[in-house]
């Protein structure tokens, strides 16, 4: 097989904590056919596969390697980063979505692919999910949406650490509806020879 390039979009705090090692996994939506139903234990695991092929993940498959989509702006010398420059809000940043490959820096091998359901995520998952172990208080104010969400045990800090993240980037909806999700874990490589 051959390897495959693919581009992925991270947020500011996600590219800092890849940078920082302290990321070495992500979780996205399975997004399903139309019409498809997810009921809680009759997810046909077979019917999946016929769509999405063994590991058919859209995201990729073990070997194939992530290209970090980041914020950033163009510059005479090259680019700049907006992960590296947090507070500077004038500057007129690109979002992630519009960057290209000759502003890649961040490159990350597929090591394991698989699935689950949002909410099974483990402390120690959280944690290489570039999740911190507290709460500031505006994220504690964000997770007012949760409503009624009973909190299962046990769940301690990384595992707050990435609902707040999941939260703020999906909304507390998607966090309530814990839909299936591809669990992709990652090495961070050096830019490979063959990248342009």
């Amino acid at each position: 097989k051959q390897m495959k390039f693919i581009p992925i979009l991270f947020s500011i705090p996600m590219v800092q904590a890849i940078n920082e090692d302290r990321k070495t996994m992500t979780r996205r939506t399975i997004k399903f056919p139309k019409g498809w139903v997810a009921e809680d234990n009759a997810w046909d695991w077979a019917a999946l596969h016929e769509y999405y092929p063994k590991w058919g993940c859209p995201y990729g498959q073990i070997g194939d390697i992530l290209w970090v989509r980041e914020t950033f702006r163009e510059m005479q010398h090259g680019f700049d980063y907006k992960s590296d420059y947090p507070d500077r809000v004038n500057y007129k940043w690109k979002p992630n979505i519009f960057m290209p490959k000759s502003a890649c820096r961040t490159f990350l091998e597929i090591t394991n692919i698989r699935v689950e359901r949002l909410q099974d995520i483990s402390d120690e998952d959280a944690k290489a999910e570039g999740a911190k172990d507290h709460l500031k208080v505006d994220e504690m104010k964000m997770l007012t949406g949760l409503d009624n969400w009973i909190i299962p045990a046990p769940f301690s800090g990384y595992q707050f650490g990435f609902l707040s993240i999941w939260c703020k980037i999906n909304g507390c909806e998607s966090w309530l509806a814990n839909p299936w999700v591809w669990v992709i874990e990652f090495k961070k490589i050096e830019k490979p020879e063959n990248f342009n």
